[in-house]
């Protein structure tokens, strides 16, 4: 299927409703027109019809109207009765008139009308053939020979022409918003457009600039907000890379340590320059080296979370107490728990690392107890150490971030990224006499 430029489609829907709003407007002007002008018509009878009374009576001449045809009857007096009797050879009448009188009809009913002796001003509105009529009669004198009638009549003519007028006027009007609509929207998409292919540019070099050339973000529309997350995106990448970097730098130095212990440790023991009652360090570096390799599994098997996990409802409480019973006995200090029954949405396995590794590095610190609450799914972990310096804050949850005593690890950024993964918020912050880490739905 082909694809539309941007600036075609842009052009082709603007054409489209304006061609609309016209099309509807015109059905609208079509059903209020009649109405409006109908009455207009009256009016412009009344006015034209008096016009020629009052120019009749001064003898003088008035301006034929294209629209409204006149007709004057003239009293005459029988010569024989004295009696008055009206001349139906119009004494006068406007142009127009021959093209009203082509229906014969009408000239019969405009002659029966000029019979009526009660004629006194008067409209009205006559349906001949397929035609409406609007008549008005005046009489003037009529009991003196100088006495007249003025007929005035019109159809649909005037209504016609002035939509004519209207439908043209419309039709010039929609034609040059389109050409002028287009010419602007080609100019304004032109300049949108190339903002766009910009951007597009920019996006795929990239990978090709190792992501270190800057976007352009000027401006303060839609476009400007997508080339600052785009920026925004970028630096992020950046900042991840960078942090790929110091995590593989930091795990050669953490590695290195224990194996290089460990290696001298066993070379002087195979080379009897001491004994077997040294053991006891190898197997320490030993087993630091396992809390690591178990930590970077740990951080990997995040990135494999997925929906098709087994989330259930998980009993904060007894995930709390699991953890509390394992390190009991090599925590010298106070274990304080509050825990209601409070759920989380998430696998027991993963909630249980995520919540031990705060816990673990609770016991790190604390003075003489660590506190849990769980009250309404919101948990909160206090140990009475040292507080954390603020600038550290902002970068615990950063994957070996040095901490404030000095040492990096991976179990902040683990816990962070796999209760994100559950939709639960961790913050930590400094509170009197200690350091509290809060867990709550998002």
């Amino acid at each position: 299927m082909k694809r539309w430029k941007l600036v075609t489609q842009i052009s082709v829907i603007f054409t489209i409703v304006t061609v609309i709003i016209s099309l509807v407007f015109v059905l609208i002007f079509e059903f209020g027109f009649q109405r409006v002008y109908s009455k207009e018509i009256i009016y412009e009878l009344t006015i034209y019809s008096q016009e020629v009374v009052n120019k009749v009576k001064e003898n003088d001449r008035f301006v034929p109207n294209e629209y409204i045809g006149i007709t004057i009857y003239k009293w005459k007096q029988d010569p024989e009765t004295g009696e008055y009797y009206v001349d139906l050879n119009p004494y006068y009448t406007t142009p127009v008139v021959d093209d009203f009188f082509m229906n014969v009809d009408l000239k019969d009913y405009i002659k029966e009308l000029a019979l009526d002796e009660t004629i006194d001003p008067f409209e009205v509105k006559k349906k001949i053939g397929n035609k409406t009529y609007n008549v008005r009669g005046v009489k003037y004198k009529p009991e003196t020979a100088n006495g007249f009638y003025v007929l005035a009549f019109t159809d649909d003519r005037y209504v016609k022409a002035q939509n004519e007028d209207f439908t043209q006027t419309l039709r010039f009007t929609t034609l040059t918003l389109i050409v002028l609509g287009n010419i602007t929207l080609l100019l304004w998409s032109r300049l949108v457009v190339g903002r766009i292919s910009y951007l597009e540019d920019e996006i795929s070099l990239l990978v090709k600039t190792n992501y270190e050339r800057p976007i352009d973000t000027s401006g303060r529309d839609e476009i400007s907000s997508l080339a600052e997350s785009v920026e925004k995106m970028r630096v992020e990448i950046l900042e991840h890379e960078q942090i790929k970097r110091e995590i593989m730098q930091n795990i050669s130095h953490d590695f290195k340590t224990p194996i290089s212990v460990i290696k001298t440790y066993a070379e002087a023991i195979q080379d009897g320059i001491t004994d077997e009652s040294e053991i006891g360090v190898i197997i320490k570096q030993a087993d630091t080296l396992n809390h690591k390799v178990v930590q970077l599994l740990q951080l990997n098997k995040i990135n494999y979370l997925t929906n098709d996990q087994n989330i259930e409802e998980v009993f904060v409480k007894e995930i709390i107490k699991n953890i509390v019973n394992k390190n009991k006995y090599k925590f010298d200090k106070e274990f304080v728990l509050d825990l209601d029954n409070s759920t989380y949405l998430a696998t027991p396995d993963s909630l249980e690392i995520a919540i031990g590794n705060i816990i673990d590095n609770a016991m790190r610190y604390a003075k003489t107890k660590i506190v849990i609450v769980l009250q309404n799914k919101k948990l909160t972990i206090y140990n009475d150490g040292e507080q954390i310096n603020e600038e550290f804050i902002e970068k615990i949850f950063k994957p070996y971030e040095k901490g404030h005593k000095g040492e990096f690890g991976l179990g902040m950024s683990i816990t962070q990224q796999t209760l994100a993964f559950f939709n639960l918020s961790i913050s930590v912050k400094n509170v009197r006499k200690g350091v509290m880490f809060v867990i709550e739905p998002i």
